[in-house]
């Protein structure tokens, strides 16, 4: 049997809460979590991605590979970006190695975002500099 590690992110309000570690028989087991307050400078180049995305889903140009079948060891791991606005929403369910091929906007915009959620939490979360190809920013 193996496990697979994962990272969990939600930002609210200015805070970002994080969470790490494995999923075992399809549980996610948390082995890290801590709660962060963003930088400004952090916060507003992040709506900013946030609001490209959106724009770019409006148009019909967010378009994502679907993602793989994470059961196997040869997947490539999975992201899941909400976003939940007044009158706003977006969900995008890929696989990680879609964001990190950036060869389009919305594929660069949602690397970039989660490169700079990531890089927002410090330490690394559960020291993982690197997440499947996703650095940090």
């Amino acid at each position: 049997m193996h496990s697979r590690d994962f990272e969990h992110y939600k930002v609210t309000n200015k805070r970002l809460f994080q969470e790490c570690g494995v999923i075992r028989r399809g549980r996610h087991v948390p082995t890290h979590q801590e709660l962060f307050d963003l930088k400004d400078s952090v916060y507003t180049e992040a709506m900013g991605r946030v609001w490209t995305l959106l724009e770019l889903s409006a148009k019909g140009e967010a378009q994502f590979e679907e993602p793989g079948n994470t059961d196997t060891i040869f997947d490539p791991g999975r992201v899941l970006i909400t976003i939940k606005g007044n009158n706003n929403s977006l969900k995008i369910t890929t696989s990680v190695d879609s964001i990190v091929d950036t060869t389009t906007k919305a594929s660069t915009e949602a690397n970039e975002l989660v490169r700079l959620i990531r890089g927002a939490a410090k330490p690394a979360a559960c020291g993982n500099a690197s997440f499947y190809g996703v650095n940090y920013k």
